[in-house]
């Protein structure tokens, strides 16, 4: 769809991790465009706040995502303070719902989220986080809520979970393209993403099952704000994990 508007070929990379993506956008100069999940992309605009937002993704008619914590059902917790001096399973250094925002719930609710658990792992990925929690590898873990609604199709039983907290909303991801592409193409590239329709480009109702996209959105100018300041007090606090 893309390459048809821009009238140009275009060939998809597969980014290692979310690292590996930010490097990408902003040092191979072979890579123009870039899918980011709010924290990495926060991390690409401090190394460059050129870079162009094009549009953020529509997933089953719906723009935004959350947070939860996690624990297991018959874990007593109800809310964040009932699992202080426990163990928790986040995601990833980068990841925006599995670290991120969980760490700016836990700031907002008046904890310190450098010490409030007893111990931290990072499972890799929200399906993971899941499977560590449920095998009692952890106490209470973090996943996005498109995980925590599809897990059952990765053979994970969420009967067997409860959510303690839910963040505020994000919107789903963000197609950027790097500072050095020319205004015009960035317009167009921007335009071609707000104008494509799953149904009228492909004649299905979503891209897929497991990604179920069907269009695309503007992103807010304040979107980010609230996230960008616990990036900032992260790289204050020097616990940040940078971006090489």
């Amino acid at each position: 769809h893309l390459g048809r508007v821009v009238n140009r070929p275009i060939q998809v990379r597969v980014a290692l991790n979310y690292d590996d993506a930010v490097n990408l956008l902003i040092e191979d100069p072979d890579i123009q465009l870039a899918e980011l999940t709010a924290y990495p992309y926060l991390l690409a605009k401090r190394r460059d706040p050129n870079i162009h937002v094009l549009a953020t993704p529509i997933s089953q008619k719906v723009k935004t995502y959350e947070s939860y914590f996690v624990v297991r059902r018959d874990d007593p917790a109800q809310e964040l303070a009932d699992v202080e001096g426990r163990r928790v399973c986040f995601i990833d250094h980068t990841s925006t719902s599995g670290y991120l925002m969980p760490r700016a719930m836990l700031r907002k609710a008046g904890h310190d989220p450098d010490h409030f658990f007893e111990s931290v792992q990072f499972s890799g990925n929200h399906y993971r986080a899941l499977r560590d929690l449920l095998a009692d590898r952890c106490d209470v873990a973090t996943v996005t809520s498109p995980a925590f609604l599809t897990a059952g199709q990765r053979n994970i039983s969420v009967s067997k979970v409860r959510i303690i907290a839910v963040s505020s909303s994000l919107p789903n991801g963000v197609f950027c393209a790097a500072s050095d592409l020319s205004p015009d193409l960035v317009d167009s590239l921007r335009q071609a993403l707000l104008e494509f329709d799953v149904h009228t480009v492909l004649g299905q109702e979503a891209l897929s099952k497991m990604v179920p996209l069907t269009g695309f959105a503007r992103v807010p100018d304040d979107a980010f704000d609230a996230l960008a300041q616990e990036v900032e007090l992260l790289h204050r606090r020097g616990s940040a994990h940078p971006v090489k």
